[in-house]
């Protein structure tokens, strides 16, 4: 038999243990949350960074919330967050998407908008890269890439005559749909 000792002295020791991996991961939470926002707007943060803290923060949602951590805190930093890269815009919307801030039909219609205006129908391909950089972090995302698939076939051939596509438009088009199928087909 152990000592009594000992006994108590493992118990206090594992409630220290307990209470400092409680407070870490409450202040590793709350930290990534308070950068979020900075993230998604500095140029000098790539894509793939401010997809890896998405990713961290999603990923461990479950475990912060189940150590007191409280959800509000990572929706205001995403409605704090105003990216102007269109890749960033699109992770964000990814990330509004896996909060239930944004709906997917209300998604559906922001990339139908984007693909309706010719000054940023160009600029889809970006949008589509944000989109593809956010399947890590939110997986169910991966219909996004059906959606989108389905926009890109669809609306660069049905065109009204008042807004012509030049050749290297139609190029993108075809580019931004093999990136799209490929995506869905390399999550299903």
């Amino acid at each position: 038999m152990r000592p009594a000792s000992r006994t108590s002295t493992g118990t206090s020791s594992c409630a220290c243990l307990r209470s400092v991996v409680i407070s870490v991961g409450r202040a590793g939470y709350a930290h990534y949350c308070t950068l979020l926002p900075t993230a998604f707007a500095d140029d000098d943060t790539g894509l793939r960074q401010v997809g890896a803290m998405l990713g961290f923060l999603f990923t461990l949602e479950s475990l912060a919330l189940s150590l007191g951590c409280d959800r509000a805190q990572l929706e205001l930093a995403i409605r704090q967050s105003h990216p102007g890269a269109p890749a960033k815009v699109a992770l964000l919307w990814a990330a509004k998407t896996q909060l239930g801030l944004l709906p997917r039909d209300e998604l559906r219609a922001r990339c139908d908008e984007l693909l309706a205006s010719p000054l940023v129908v160009t600029a889809f391909p970006l949008y589509l890269s944000g989109f593809v950089q956010a399947l890590e972090p939110v997986p169910a995302l991966a219909a996004v890439g059906d959606f989108a698939a389905d926009s890109l076939s669809a609306n660069p051939w049905e065109r009204p005559s008042s807004t012509p596509m030049p050749e290297p438009r139609r190029v993108l088009w075809r580019l931004g749909y093999l990136v799209c199928a490929a995506v869905s087909a390399a999550c299903w």
